[in-house]
């Protein structure tokens, strides 16, 4: 049975395979258009990349090679290339914050998030739930979802502590991202951010387009959006609830990542089949975060821009509230 992450990236290549470069491009009636980004870096033939993920100048992503996928870390400066994955086990879904890299890795019952330390190349499997998958690290936490039966929740580790716990309850295939105390993530095709101090869950992004694979650095959030037969890459900043679109070229963009002024994503397009792209945000550009804000940035405050949505009242989370003060 195939994880919950590749159902999501399956009906993503299922869409992309109509996608032939015609030019076609999906309603945009609810951003604002802007220049789009054209890529500075690319990385051909990176099949089922899910999800890029870059950190300063890092970028890791996922190759398809003999039948599994293995996670790699690239320096977008040199250009050298570091295998990070069991050559043994397929591993998806990665994701990296300073020395710190986390995928999910397939296993027999299902799969685990492991955590790479690029200091010492040292790979720990954080979690043995029986379907955890889609995991996101900032500093010394983690967010992933885990499938348990019909039911799916947005999980948290503190790696210090050690404590683990459930946020809030997701659909299948739900992705998630983390920035300090913010958690940014899709459900049912819609966004929201969940802010683990206060417990506060808003709705982010409502359309009827489905909306997924978000990210987040600070105020900024990437995103795709699926409309018209194609995906295409939107930015938003949470302080004005501005958004425009800064990836759509004919192709389908997808599962973006940003840290400061760097976007990276994928795109599908036949003939030319799965490719990773890496660019820079403008000088001036709204969504341009500041590295130095970024790293110092402690206990970031989510300005409301939609109403609440709910707030789930668990033990699992007045006790996260606790942990973190």
């Amino acid at each position: 049975m195939l994880q919950a992450r590749m159902l999501s990236a399956a009906f993503g290549w299922t869409l992309a395979l109509s996608c032939v470069c015609l030019g076609l491009s999906p309603n945009q009636s609810d951003s604002a258009h802007a220049a789009t980004l054209s890529a500075d870096h690319s990385i051909d033939s990176a099949q089922f990349v899910l999800k890029p993920s870059i950190s300063g100048d890092r970028m890791v992503y996922v190759r398809s090679e003999r039948g599994s996928h293995s996670v790699w870390l690239e320096d977008l400066r040199t250009g050298s290339l570091l295998r990070l994955s069991d050559d043994n086990r397929s591993s998806d879904a990665p994701d990296i914050h300073g020395n710190r890299v986390v995928w999910q890795e397939s296993r027999h019952s299902g799969s685990v998030i492991v955590l790479y330390d690029l200091e010492t190349r040292d790979a720990t499997v954080l979690t043995e739930g029986y379907r955890d998958t889609s995991p996101s690290v900032w500093g010394d936490r983690v967010v992933w979802t885990r499938q348990s039966g019909v039911d799916s929740w947005l999980m948290f580790m503190d790696l210090g502590t050690g404590y683990e716990g459930a946020l809030v309850p997701v659909g299948v295939g739900t992705t998630a991202a983390l920035s300090d105390t913010t958690v940014v993530h899709d459900n049912g095709g819609d966004l929201y951010l969940l802010d683990l101090h206060s417990a506060e869950e808003v709705a982010l992004v409502t359309s009827p387009y489905r909306t997924e694979f978000p990210d987040i650095d600070g105020e900024t959030v990437v995103y795709a959006r699926w409309g018209g037969g194609l995906s295409e890459i939107h930015a938003l900043d949470t302080r004005t609830g501005e958004s425009e679109v800064i990836v759509s070229d004919g192709y389908c963009a997808y599962a973006p990542a940003i840290d400061g002024d760097t976007v990276a994503w994928e795109s599908y397009c036949v003939p030319r089949g799965s490719e990773v792209h890496a660019a820079r945000l403008p000088s001036g550009s709204p969504f341009v975060t500041e590295q130095s804000s970024f790293w110092a940035r402690v206990g970031l405050a989510l300005e409301v821009t939609e109403g609440l949505a709910w707030h789930l009242g668990s033990l699992h989370l007045v006790a996260l509230q606790l942990l973190l003060g």
